[in-house]
């Protein structure tokens, strides 16, 4: 009696999983796919280990069966005609919400979300309202075969980033401590085509002329006619005080040097697009990251991941719920529970101020497979059954359905105790949604059954 309506509902379920594999972030497809899996597999291993398991507990006849009555008050919110529209209308109110512009919109933060609680964190902040400073900051990361190479293609960079006044806020790269020996000897004969020791000329005539005594700037003057060539080398820097520093702008993969430039765009329209073009022209090999800069990445592909997952998800569910259901009656009172809940879920999450971000998005396109599975199991007994067909539906029916979404809203719960932001906000959107599921399936599965009564079912009996 179970085996059909369990691996149905699993199918289903999956079939919204699966949906995720259509993201272009790799991360969501790997987790449609495996829940997908772990959703077949988990309802093959309860139809055939279940029954095992409980022939071998239960060797002597099974005890009374235990009476539920709150079912009594579900089922009186649904007891007349006037009562099933006045459930099914408030039901509705989610949906018109929706499309009235009520869906939260996607958090600042996607991926870098960042616990308030987390120590380094805080230090950072600290540091940021003391020394000034804020988040943004984009890594222009050089990769070469030759350590000198790569660091004066990361010097070129920073040059370029250095004179876009209007576009960039900050730079900071290794240049300013020890630029590569091709960029000091560009700089060398930059200055030299300058002429110097003329110039020191014309600056001594200059000071005499105005009153001042050449002698007292001596120094500068020889330091003009005879400019130093000094070389700085890396290795000086090792050994002093800014050794600490090289790791932040040197490293090794696969055996290819890494040099990074830090930049920070300015908050003015066109400027990250600037300084994108800039740094391509100045070396189209170099890669642009940071989790700034993956921010905005990923809220483009979020926001164009979210209405196709969750478009294909509803197409995949809806000819599930065709195939398993096969009753038109059927399929949109159970559309109708997912539709409502969905819309529930998003209008709470607007109403309590959850952020929407990568870990608790994720969880939307998954609601439909969780949620479908409370009215599919109703609906299915509601054929079953026999004389007063809603009450002994949800008295029968009931306790299951909310003993499985509550433990599935207890598990999204149990996250609420993370520290990490990005989690506790998954399971607070997992938990909503299992629990606006099963509200929503009590509700609405009655509510449509009394309203749509079809000849023979005894509904309003």
């Amino acid at each position: 009696k179970t085996a059909k309506s369990v691996l149905l509902a699993a199918t289903t379920a999956a079939a919204a999983f699966g949906a995720l594999g259509l993201s272009s972030i790799t991360a969501m497809q790997q987790l449609g796919i495996l829940c997908a899996a772990g959703e077949l597999l988990t309802a093959v291993a309860i139809v055939l280990v279940t029954p095992e398991i409980g022939a071998w507990l239960e060797k002597n006849p099974p005890p009374p069966e235990a009476p539920a009555r709150w079912t009594e008050g579900i089922h009186w919110l649904t007891g007349t005609r006037r009562r099933a529209a006045v459930m099914a209308i408030i039901a509705l109110v989610p949906i018109g919400a929706i499309f009235m512009g009520a869906a939260p919109s996607l958090s600042e933060s996607i991926v870098a979300v960042r616990p308030k609680e987390l120590e380094p964190l805080r230090v950072q902040q600290a540091v940021f309202d003391a020394f000034g400073g804020k988040r943004g900051q984009w890594v222009v990361l050089v990769a070469d075969k030759e350590l000198d190479g790569a660091r004066a293609r990361a010097d070129h960079i920073a040059e370029a980033l250095s004179a876009m006044k209007e576009d960039v806020e900050a730079v900071d790269a290794l240049t300013a401590l020890a630029p590569a020996k091709a960029t000091q000897d560009s700089r060398f004969a930059a200055r030299d085509a300058l002429d110097m020791p003329a110039k020191a000329d014309e600056l001594e005539k200059a000071l005499t002329e105005t009153g001042f005594a050449p002698a007292r700037f001596a120094d500068v003057l020889d330091s003009m006619r005879k400019p130093s060539r000094d070389i700085v080398s890396i290795d000086d820097v090792r050994r002093g005080a800014a050794a600490i520093l090289m790791s932040r702008y040197l490293g090794k993969d696969e055996g290819e040097e890494l040099v990074a430039v830090y930049v920070r765009p300015r908050d003015v329209p066109g400027a990250t697009e600037r300084v994108e073009q800039a740094i391509k022209k100045a070396d189209s090999g170099a890669m642009l990251t940071g989790y700034s800069r993956l921010e905005g990445a990923l809220r483009k592909s979020l926001a164009q991941d979210l209405p196709k997952t969750g478009i294909v998800a509803g197409i995949l569910v809806m000819m599930a719920l065709s195939m398993s259901l096969r009753r038109v009656r059927d399929v949109v009172i159970a559309a109708f529970v997912v539709a409502a809940e969905i819309a529930a879920v998003l209008v709470l999450v607007r109403i309590w101020g959850i952020p929407l971000h990568a870990y608790d998005a994720l969880v939307l396109p998954v609601l439909l497979g969780i949620t479908v599975d409370e009215g599919m199991f109703l609906l299915h007994r509601a054929r079953e059954t026999t004389g007063d067909v809603l009450r002994e539906t949800l008295r029968l029916e009931g306790p299951p359905v909310a003993a499985t979404a509550l433990t599935t809203a207890a598990g999204f719960a149990a996250l609420g105790l993370c520290r990490f932001d990005g989690l506790r906000d998954l399971g607070l959107v997992g938990a909503i949604g299992s629990v606006a599921g099963l509200a929503v399936a009590l509700i609405v599965v009655p509510a449509g059954l009394r309203l749509w009564r079809a000849p023979g079912t005894g509904v309003d009996a």
